[in-house]
């Protein structure tokens, strides 16, 4: 079977795979569980995921060095030059297993969508794509049409199948002075893993009170968490604990994510770097940070996300894929905070990505 296939077939079996009834959460779970994982950013069920699709087709493939893993359609361009697999022409014909990137407004050059090319007959081109209108689903797009960008070419005849094996698990006595008892998690959300460095357990893995201390479901321990750690391990320059849920990172480099009751002090640390500043919590103006902002009907993931059609008229004009979606850049006027949701005009967004001008 041919690399291109290897990928496609990835991508077929996640067809049909939605936020709706969370079976996209497998997609972002083998994004989460690569190692090292890109930027150090945890992609949330929340986010959007067009790229997080792409870069789990090749990851789940074992064909992780062909893409430019990424959960961001943006950086995945800059990646994919330095790789020297861009091509910035919306005119080509491209080849099956090629990336499409979208750029719906031409107005800024960021890229707000991608899909991997499935089939290409006469001038029309059939493409797999994450999170359409919050699924894995197929478009049709004519070749040349406005709305493309570009195109990045894997190198798909350069590599060899290679599923990245987890870092091994080094017991060391270096351990910085972590010792095993009872700690406080101190990071925003820290997430559990099969072992250290390796496959994030999901929510479903967590033990019972793990399960009671991850509010928003994403297989992560939430901040003031208190856990009770049996071992400490370390791989490369991180030290690791292992709790009743499974294996968390106390420290990762500077960072600490954890800290030890009784100890004098620590440097906290975050477990996944915020794609804003902090909002402060005051009302006005915003901007929006993520590439496309889900807007629900209430504050919380509980509440389900709006379509195009029940956004406010200036939402429209900047919800270019017409997703439900606001597209990144977008300046907001936050009416009311409810914890860390606030309301706009069209609905409640998270503000998680939102940055105060």
């Amino acid at each position: 079977m041919s690399n291109v296939d290897k990928i496609l077939n990835v991508a077929r079996s996640w067809i049909n795979c939605k936020e709706s009834n969370g079976s996209h959460k497998q997609i972002i779970d083998v994004y989460n569980s690569y190692t090292p994982l890109p930027r150090n950013y945890r992609v949330k069920y929340t986010d959007s995921w067009c790229m997080t699709f792409i870069s789990a087709c090749f990851i789940k493939a074992g064909l992780a060095t062909l893409c430019p893993l990424e959960c961001s359609c943006g950086n995945a361009i800059t990646k994919a030059k330095e790789m020297s697999i861009w091509q910035e022409n919306d005119d080509i014909t491209p080849n099956v297993g090629d990336l499409i990137m979208y750029d719906w407004d031409k107005k800024d050059g960021w890229p707000e969508h991608v899909g991997i090319v499935e089939a290409v007959s006469g001038n029309q081109i059939t493409v797999i794509e994450g999170n359409k209108s919050d699924a894995v689903a197929r478009r049709t797009i004519a070749v040349g049409n406005a709305s493309i960008r570009g195109y990045i070419h894997p190198k798909y005849d350069e590599a060899t199948t290679v599923i990245p094996p987890s870092q091994p698990t080094v017991p060391s006595n270096n351990n910085d002075g972590f010792t095993t008892g009872t700690y406080t998690i101190t990071a925003s959300d820290l997430i559990v893993r099969s072992a250290p460095a390796g496959s994030a357990v999901g929510h479903g893995g967590l033990s019972t009170d793990g399960k009671a201390h991850d509010k928003d479901g994403d297989g992560a321990l939430d901040k003031g968490t208190r856990i009770t750690v049996s071992q400490i391990s370390v791989s490369g320059n991180d030290i690791w604990g292992k709790c009743p849920s499974g294996w968390v990172c106390l420290k990762k480099g500077n960072s600490v994510y954890a800290v030890k009751d009784g100890s004098s002090s620590a440097s906290t640390g975050s477990s996944s770097s915020s794609s804003s500043t902090s909002n402060s919590k005051t009302l006005g103006t915003y901007e929006v940070t993520a590439s496309d902002l889900s807007v629900r009907t209430g504050p919380g993931t509980n509440y389900r996300r709006k379509t195009y059609s029940e956004l406010t008229a200036d939402a429209k004009n900047h919800d270019y894929d017409k997703d439900g979606c606001i597209n990144q850049g977008t300046r907001v006027t936050v009416k009311e905070w409810s914890g860390n949701w606030a309301r706009i005009p069209s609905g409640w967004v998270s503000g998680d990505y939102l940055k105060k001008v």
